[in-house]
């Protein structure tokens, strides 16, 4: 668990990446000290995730999951996606500077990820 991970590798990476995975965990205020605890000093860590909108609720779960069947059923629960003003609230609590927020887009014909000036699907 991370946890132990932190605990066995505390202060070891220059930079954490968390993409994709923190609307998949109960308690992202453990995983996000828990992942802050693997930086070293001054280290950076970067987060992708759904936004916790309605627009993403219906582009994310309900269109893809339930309507086209590009991820699998149940794949999302709506109640751990996280809005940005959250994460940078557990962070800042924990001794970090959120220094950027993007909002990015996934494009399903072409399969590529790019950045937008709007966090409403993800971020």
């Amino acid at each position: 668990n991370i946890e132990e991970f932190s605990d066995k590798n505390e202060k070891l990476y220059d930079v954490v990446i968390s993409s994709e995975v923190i609307e998949h965990v109960n308690n992202q205020e453990l995983f996000l000290k828990e992942s802050i605890k693997l930086l070293k000093p001054g280290g950076s860590i970067f987060i992708t995730t759904p936004n916790k909108t309605l627009l993403c609720w219906l582009a994310g779960i309900v269109v893809s999951e339930y309507i086209i069947n590009v991820i699998p059923r149940g794949t999302h629960d709506w109640n751990n996606f996280i809005p940005p003003h959250e994460v940078q609230r557990i962070l800042r609590n924990n001794g970090c500077k959120t220094k950027l927020i993007h909002g990015i887009v996934y494009n399903p014909i072409t399969k590529q990820w790019s950045w937008s000036s709007s966090t409403a699907l993800c971020y």
